[in-house]
């Protein structure tokens, strides 16, 4: 069981994993395009990488121990159910 986080737990852990996501939106409307890509950053890619990032510490005690092997095996599982 590694969870919950305790208070500054990212002071004491190591390694810490720091993931980057590049996200592009294009939205070519004359006068609105702009407001529109804005508004889909802001506000919808936030909320999507914030609730996948609470799963990830909520289900750590699930996956922590994985291997390489058994995470590419867990995703061509849920790729499969998804097809």
């Amino acid at each position: 069981n590694i969870g919950p986080l305790k208070a500054e737990w990212y002071k004491t852990t190591k390694p810490v994993m720091c993931a980057y996501k590049l996200v592009r939106v294009k939205f070519d409307k004359w006068l609105i395009g702009s407001k529109v890509e804005n508004g889909i950053h802001d506000h919808g890619f936030r909320e999507i990488f914030l609730e996948v990032n609470r799963q990830c510490v909520c289900w750590m005690d699930q996956w922590i121990c994985m291997s390489m092997d058994d995470i590419r095996k867990y995703e061509a599982e849920c790729a499969k159910k998804q097809s």
